[in-house]
């Protein structure tokens, strides 16, 4: 697999892909785009690179940390998305996360946050994140996917690579 079978967003993931070769990822990460463009895709991806064991600066897909990454049960990448009887991404799974990011890596390498869709924090939550992206661990890496900036509280977008 890897990131060369990902189709568009080549200029994305080239400069996603120095980072990683230069260790010089961004806290950080907004990616924006209308439903449907692989924003979700391009953050497991980047979260599998992070973590692959078997390559550098891409993925493989098929060794163990990528197949967790993909399979969703990865101890360093969580995805937070509304619970299934909630509309919303609520505070106090933000600070379920907040709590889970303070622990150390299991891996021992980067731990990774995909909020997808970041427009379904409430303003409560998004505040709370915000405190998180002030102060960020040094080893933890926010993508939050949205079709929506302006939902998004400005002071986040201000911390986040766009």
């Amino acid at each position: 697999m890897g990131f060369s079978e990902i189709v568009g967003h080549e200029k994305q993931i080239e400069t996603l892909r120095q980072s990683l070769v230069n260790g010089r990822l961004h806290h950080a990460y907004l990616f924006l785009g209308p439903d449907g463009i692989g924003k979700k895709t391009l953050a497991l991806a980047l979260a599998q690179a992070i973590h692959c064991t078997e390559l550098e600066s891409d993925f493989c897909g098929g060794c163990g940390a990528c197949r967790a990454v993909q399979g969703g049960n990865h101890a360093d990448v969580r995805l937070l998305e509304p619970l299934s009887n909630k509309r919303d991404i609520s505070i106090q799974q933000v600070r379920e996360l907040e709590k889970a990011l303070s622990l150390r890596s299991f891996s021992g390498r980067q731990k990774v946050a995909i909020i997808d869709p970041a427009t379904l924090m409430n303003w409560p939550a998004q505040n709370a994140l915000l405190k998180t992206l002030e102060e960020p661990p040094s080893y933890a890496i926010f993508i939050l996917a949205t079709t929506e900036k302006h939902k998004i509280l400005p002071t986040i977008l201000s911390r986040c690579q766009i």
